[in-house]
């Protein structure tokens, strides 16, 4: 994920106020915050899920996958990230993907209902 090219495509946007209305100005200005930690060495995982979750917000729901991805991949115990990461697998009919995400998640949270929810909808789809 090139974060910082979307830093300044998102700086250049609010500049120019071009391709979103004013009620995503907000979501814009904390999605430059985000970036900014990122692109300043705190590329945690925790980060990536925030930046995932403005992108979602921004209804961009290719950058939001990518950053759920790039979050899940520097940390596979952060279970948000790896939550909406196979979610979006799902909506993108990756359901082989989204099954090992779900199935290495369980591992680590057995207790998440939501996760054992996934599986079994996608094994009775199946």
């Amino acid at each position: 994920m090139d974060t910082k090219s979307l830093e300044r495509n998102i700086k250049k946007i609010l500049k120019t106020g071009s391709g979103y209305g004013p009620e995503f100005i907000p979501v814009l200005k904390q999605t430059k915050v985000v970036l900014k930690s990122i692109n300043r060495g705190i590329a945690t995982a925790e980060k990536y899920f925030e930046l995932g979750e403005l992108c979602l917000a921004l209804e961009d729901t290719g950058l939001a996958l990518e950053a759920f991805k790039t979050g899940y991949q520097k940390n596979p115990e952060h279970v948000n990230c790896g939550c909406y990461y196979a979610l979006l697998l799902e909506q993108q009919e990756n359901i082989t993907e989204a099954l090992e995400v779900y199935l290495a998640l369980n591992k680590i949270a057995p207790e998440n209902i939501m996760l054992v929810e996934r599986m079994l909808l996608i094994f009775y789809q199946q």
